[in-house]
C-alpha cells in the first residue's frame, strides 16, 4: 500500500510563497517563510491561483507550482495527552462548582441572618 501523497504550494520568481492574508485580506500576499505558505491538497486549486496571478498581473513572471511529496507518515497516539487535558478540565469544573456552592451558602447564611434580625425586630415590636 502506497502511503505517500502530494501537496502543492505556489511560489513567485523571488522564491516567496503565496499565503493566506487572514481576515479582511490585510498584509502581503507573498512571504519568504515556507511554513506560512498556503498548502493545497489538489493540483487544480494551486493552478487556479497561478492562472489568477498570471492574468491579473501580466507584467510579472508567472508563479511556479511546487509539489511536495510526503513519503513518511508518523502516527502519534494522543490518548494520554487528551486524558490529562480532560482530567484538568474536570478538576477546574469541580473547583468552579465548589466556589459557586460556597457563594450560594454564604448568600443563604446572609439572608438567614437578615431574616432572623427582622423576626427579632418584629417580635420585640409585638411585645411592646
Amino acid at each position: 500500500m502506497d502511503s505517500s501523497f502530494e501537496l502543492y504550494v505556489v511560489m513567485n520568481d523571488k522564491g516567496e510563497y503565496f499565503h493566506r492574508k487572514g481576515y479582511g485580506g490585510y498584509g502581503k500576499t507573498w512571504c519568504p517563510e515556507a511554513h506560512k505558505a498556503r498548502v493545497y491538497t489538489k493540483i487544480g486549486q494551486a493552478r487556479a491561483q497561478i492562472t489568477f496571478f498570471a492574468k491579473t498581473y501580466p507584467k510579472f513572471p508567472v508563479p511556479k507550482l511546487v509539489r511536495i511529496i510526503v513519503e513518511r507518515l508518523d502516527v502519534i497516539d494522543e490518548t494520554e495527552r487528551t486524558e490529562k487535558a480532560k482530567h484538568a478540565l474536570e478538576k477546574a469544573e469541580a473547583r468552579r462548582k465548589l466556589r459557586e456552592d460556597q457563594r450560594l451558602l454564604d448568600d443563604a447564611r446572609e439572608r438567614l441572618t437578615k431574616t432572623q434580625k427582622e423576626i427579632d425586630r418584629l417580635s420585640k415590636k409585638g411585645k411592646a
